[in-house]
């Protein structure tokens, strides 16, 4: 299980736009997930590790199935 980050007042998915990058598939939108404590930035389209942030992201943060 991991946790996602969400906008807390309606509990869905932050997807952020990378200007500068794109992931192997094309796409510049991405997520943060948190997997056992290391959170990075993931491909909304494929799901590809995209990065890391140098902080912690603030947010709501919900347990999803992976």
């Amino acid at each position: 299980m991991s946790k996602i980050l969400c906008h807390p007042e309606d509990k869905s998915i932050c997807t952020f736009i990378s200007k500068g990058s794109r992931c192997i598939c094309g796409s510049n939108c991405f997520h943060y997930r948190d997997v056992n404590g290391v959170i990075a930035g993931y491909c909304n389209a494929c799901g590809r590790l995209r990065g890391y942030p140098t902080r912690k992201p603030d947010g709501l943060w919900i347990t999803k199935e992976d």
